[in-house]
């Protein structure tokens, strides 16, 4: 099998040798290294009162079934964002 750099490989903490760690070892060397669009997400998401995976599928393309919902969620995240109401959930 052909060793790839994985993007995760590059933040691992100054550990060279992996013959002598264990799985969980390996995953903990790993930083944790902070994710704005997820920081983003997590956000809306508690602003809005869902998930942070209905957020993704909103900026996806999926809109709220219930349009007073949209309409509530749009408010919400038109204040966050500055983004104009009518252009969060566009297809």
């Amino acid at each position: 099998i052909t060793k790839i750099m994985k993007s995760y490989q590059i933040y691992r903490k100054n550990v060279k040798d992996s013959n002598n760690l264990t799985l969980k070892d390996y995953y903990e060397s790993i930083e944790a290294t902070p994710s704005p669009r997820m920081d983003f997400l997590k956000d809306i998401a508690q602003a809005c009162g869902v998930n942070a995976w209905t957020v993704k599928n909103w900026i996806l393309g999926m809109v709220p079934k219930s349009n007073a919902n949209k309409r509530r969620y749009a408010k919400i995240i038109s204040e966050l964002t500055g983004v104009k109401e009518d252009k969060i959930f566009v297809r």
